[in-house]
């Protein structure tokens, strides 16, 4: 499976396991990907994964060249810096002055 975006829609494409047929595609429209957010304006922590797949998606788009590219930038995350927004997220969640709006509930 591929995952891409073209500006207007997140592309989903499965290859098919015999090499003679075609590529299927799903379009999802972005106008339909919108991040819910807090009072604050931070996304909602059932929704920063999704944020955070949107923000690579969109810096992959946009890379002018290889170099903008290459693992350990925005467009290409190593898994370090998936691992620290991860923690991030789950300290966010520790912090005893969140509200039920930031929990999604």
């Amino acid at each position: 499976m591929k995952i891409s975006y073209n500006g207007e829609f997140i592309c989903l494409s499965f290859e098919s396991p015999i090499r003679t047929a075609r590529v299927h595609t799903i379009k999802i429209p972005i106008d339909r990907c919108g991040i819910k957010r807090n009072k604050s304006g931070n996304p909602l922590p059932d929704q920063v994964g999704w944020h955070q797949l949107l923000s690579i998606l969109k810096a992959q788009r946009s890379a002018k060249s290889d170099e903008d590219r290459k693992i350990g930038t925005k467009a290409a995350p190593v898994q370090y810096d998936l691992e620290r927004i991860k923690k991030a997220l789950t300290r966010r969640k520790a912090k005893p002055e969140m509200t039920l709006e930031d929990l999604g509930l």
